[in-house]
């Protein structure tokens, strides 16, 4: 880890630790927790390389091809929240393959996308979290044009992150949510990013709501060089739509 990303990561859990302090005052009588479950939709567009050695081999699905090239996906978040901690819990999992321009090349991809923080509550909408998003892929790509070539890898590693979440209301029944958080520094990967905003939108009197958003997730992620250096970037993005369930 380099000597900004253990100074950045420390500032971080200091400022935890300074804010829980008026923070126990203040929700000392107020610690019932509240949790909710949201199956959602990710309707995700990709773009990106993997490398292999010197192979590589880039890769941009939209997501009406996506949809067509989806074998299996899955997603889920789970959120247990009080007035002073939360933890949040998100399973993203896609398989799907695509074909570059007149057949050149294929790539087949299998992703998981695993992540869990604890927040600290640091203002009335506001909390600032820490965690670990584990990511895990199988990558196969051959080439059609050419020399025959053949990369097939699997790659898996665990990113610390830290960020901050808004969670405001625009009326009795919208409130805007807002998450974005950095992480890898090298550890697991070089950059492992996440902005997802949405609005939560409350249905009847009861304990659902429709949750509504755009989310962006960026990876970048590498080896040490040499004969079996590998090197994959992706940016996922697309709007994302989810249900509810509070209690």
């Amino acid at each position: 880890m380099t000597v900004g990303a253990r100074t950045f990561i420390g500032t971080v859990l200091a400022s935890i630790a300074l804010a829980a302090t008026p923070a126990a005052a203040e929700t000392a009588t107020t610690s019932d927790w509240k949790y909710s479950v949201m199956p959602y939709f990710y309707a995700t567009s990709m773009t990106g390389t993997t490398q292999a050695g010197p192979n590589v081999v880039p890769f941009s699905v939209r997501f009406g091809d996506l949809i067509q090239k989806l074998s299996w996906g899955a997603m889920g978040n789970f959120n247990a929240q009080n007035n002073e901690w939360a933890v949040n819990v998100d399973l993203m999992y896609a398989k799907l393959g695509d074909t570059g321009p007149k057949g050149e090349f294929d790539v087949h991809l299998a992703q998981g996308i695993y992540a869990g923080v604890v927040a600290k509550r640091i203002q009335q909408y506001a909390e600032i979290y820490v965690g670990a998003r584990f990511v895990a892929m199988d990558l196969t790509a051959d080439s059609n044009a050419g020399p025959a070539i053949h990369v097939s890898t699997g790659l898996d590693w665990v990113d610390p992150i830290i960020g901050f979440r808004v969670n405001a209301p625009i009326s009795d029944k919208v409130r805007f949510n807002f998450m974005a958080d950095v992480g890898g520094f090298g550890i697991g990967a070089d950059y492992d990013i996440q902005v997802w905003p949405s609005l939560q939108i409350k249905l009847g009197q009861g304990k659902w709501r429709a949750d509504l958003g755009w989310r962006i997730n960026y990876l970048k992620y590498s080896n040490d060089k040499g004969p079996a250096y590998v090197a994959y970037q992706n940016t996922l993005y697309g709007p994302t739509l989810g249900a509810t369930y509070t209690f």
